[in-house]
């Protein structure tokens, strides 16, 4: 499987781990986030990755269903896109200045698998079709290579 570069794991953390860990219902039982059982989460909070994120449910705001969403599949997803992006370029630079087109993304998803494979060193644009609950969560990391359509 792909390698995942240590810069992922610590906006990972930073934006994703740590808010939901600082958040008053986390109890850090096992199988439980925000108060609530990781099997519900899945199923009703994040709807097993295709819910509408832009709306709360229940004590969950948008925010926290998308915080939620990476937490659960993100990680496994990042991982995927990376091993696809390196069979695609076999030369980062060939990547600079390229345009993505990223429809029914998750967060920032498949732009932080490719930010992985070309580096920080080569630029390009990302277009989202996006919940803009999402657009949100990738916050400082996606706000300069990130348009919405």
């Amino acid at each position: 499987m792909a390698t995942v570069s240590p810069w992922y794991e610590q906006v990972r953390r930073a934006l994703i781990v740590d808010p939901l860990n600082r958040d008053p219902r986390e109890t850090h039982q096992n199988g439980m986030r925000l108060g609530k059982p990781s099997s519900w989460i899945f199923q009703h909070a994040i709807g097993g990755g295709q819910a509408d994120f832009d709306q709360p449910i229940g004590d969950l705001s948008a925010r926290h269903r998308v915080l939620l969403y990476a937490l659960f599949n993100q990680k496994g997803h990042v991982p995927e896109l990376i091993h696809a992006f390196e069979r695609l370029v076999d030369r980062p630079q060939r990547m600079n200045g390229a345009t993505m087109l990223d429809i029914g993304c998750g967060p920032f998803t498949a732009g932080l698998a490719l930010g992985n494979v070309v580096g920080n060193e080569v630029p390009f644009h990302y277009f989202v079709s996006v919940w803009p609950s999402h657009l949100e969560a990738a916050g400082p990391v996606g706000k300069d290579r990130v348009h919405v359509t």
